[in-house]
């Protein structure tokens, strides 16, 4: 009873002792020199630690952190030699250590359901294996009145361990079926649908997934995220240092400059490198620069974003002007084709020289065309044409069979100043609705069609008739079905 006692009383104590004595920041400048780091004799409070580079706030994708143990695991081998800033607060004690008084294998029978054996503590014997392995699977079955039987599955891996004596595998799978992106209204993102496998030793470190690739030299500065894998070695002769990467790029890379509105906190819309309205921008990849100085995101700091409508909105702490100058540069998500992108970064550095190499490659596959498969002669047609982009336009009127989950038009014929037209209408006519048509966005008074509306199944395009000056029909829409 007594034993029992002193261990309520001290559960009892420990959030009042939290709350009371570490409601101060704890502070510290280090020198990294290894990859691993003891960071305090205490556990650190979750969501409350930053790390800083000089006055930059550190991507989580740079470190991973273990609260408990307060330890924290540099990823990014660039800031070995660095001397980083760490920001946490700290619970009083040390959640992993054992507190007793009295060892209770002299009073009780061993406990073998250990917190480890509880989390899939796998030990292997035979191949030295020794991997923690924790998380969940879930299925969800939707059935209703008015749809078909669909099953979802949500899967939540975690795996931290060694594979041998040398080496140590970290991964996570995360899969959560969730077709949204973080609104982008607080300063941290949690990623879902996200495969991280980060295998290890003293030296060579391989990392594959969700890969974050960067570099700020004065030469080449980038920042991609995409889908590959990134080998790091790290030679002790004569500090020589390498990293490469290959991967799948997500989506392009895209900057917008504009001037603000008066009065108008927004919201300001982004547009594609080639002047698209509708894009996702990747979350996490914007940086938002107002006059010239880099805007921090968070409801409480500049600005927030929609990364699904692509959507800036600015707080009240700078009031917009019609003199403020803003730039914008972000990543969306593109599928015309697929993407490579290939770095490598090397770096040699003795006591009479330092050198440094950054190579970076990215560019498009051109046979691999995500949203429309050409035909010979199509393909043809656009290698004549080379750069020209005036004569490459083709139809994209297709007859289909009627669907009521499709945005569909029926075919019309009309005669102008003595000139017959054929043009394309709107329809849920089963009779006359035949015909699926994709739109490209051309200049104004360019071509004769407008977004009418947002439909359910998709835009919804209205043919406006040309007028006539000087006996010349004059377009006046900036659609096409071309």
């Amino acid at each position: 009873m007594k034993i029992l006692s002193k261990i309520l009383l001290l559960f009892l104590l420990i959030p009042r002792s939290s709350y009371t004595q570490n409601s101060n920041e704890i502070i510290k400048d280090i020198l990294i020199t290894k990859t691993e780091i003891q960071l305090d004799s205490f556990s650190i409070i979750p969501s409350t630690l930053s790390v800083y580079k000089t006055d930059s706030l550190l991507s989580d994708e740079s470190y991973l952190v273990n609260e408990i143990d307060a330890k924290i695991k540099i990823i990014d081998s660039c800031l070995i030699n660095r001397t980083l800033t760490f920001r946490y607060k700290v619970y009083p004690v040390l959640l992993s250590k054992t507190y007793y008084n009295r060892k209770l294998n002299f009073i009780e029978a061993e406990n073998r359901n250990s917190y480890w054996q509880r989390n899939k503590y796998v030990k292997n014997k035979e191949s030295t294996s020794q991997l923690f392995k924790v998380g969940e699977l879930s299925r969800n079955i939707l059935i209703g009145n008015n749809q078909n039987m669909s099953v979802l599955s949500n899967i939540d891996l975690r795996i931290n361990g060694k594979l041998s004596n040398d080496l140590k595998i970290q991964a996570v799978i995360s899969d959560n079926n969730l077709p949204f992106q973080e609104d982008g209204s607080s300063y941290k993102l949690q990623e879902f649908d996200k495969v991280f496998i980060q295998i290890y030793n003293e030296k060579t470190e391989i990392i594959t997934g969700d890969i974050f690739t960067k570099n700020k030299s004065r030469f080449l500065n980038y920042q991609r995220k995409s889908k590959g894998i990134v080998i790091n070695n790290n030679r002790d002769l004569n500090n020589y240092k390498t990293s490469t990467s290959i991967s799948m790029s997500k989506g392009k890379y895209s900057s917008n400059n504009f001037l603000g509105i008066e009065g108008n906190q927004g919201p300001y819309k982004l547009k594609g490198k080639n002047g698209e309205n509708y894009i996702v921008v990747f979350s996490g990849t914007e940086k938002v620069f107002m006059d010239g100085e880099l805007l921090k995101r968070g409801a409480q700091n500049d600005y927030i974003i929609d990364y699904n409508t692509s959507e800036i909105i600015f707080t009240s702490n700078n009031l917009i002007t019609k003199d403020k100058r803003f730039y914008v540069e972000f990543e969306y998500n593109d599928r015309s084709y697929a993407q490579s992108v290939i770095t490598n970064h090397q770096k040699f550095s003795s006591e009479k020289i330092n050198f440094n190499f950054d190579f970076y490659s990215e560019k498009d596959w051109k046979n691999q065309n995500y949203l429309t498969n050409f035909n010979d002669e199509e393909r043809i047609i656009i290698a004549e044409n080379g750069d020209n982009k005036n004569d490459i336009f083709s139809s994209s009127v297709d007859s289909v069979s009627f669907s009521e989950d499709k945005v569909l038009y029926k075919k019309n014929d009309t005669i102008i100043n003595g000139t017959n037209l054929i043009f394309y209408s709107y329809s849920v006519n089963p009779d006359s609705a035949k015909y699926q048509i994709s739109f490209t966005q051309t200049e104004e008074n360019l071509s004769n069609y407008i977004l009418k509306e947002e439909g359910i199944n998709g835009k919804i395009f209205q043919w406006i008739p040309p007028i006539i000056v000087n006996e010349d029909l004059i377009p006046q829409g900036n659609f096409t079905p071309n």
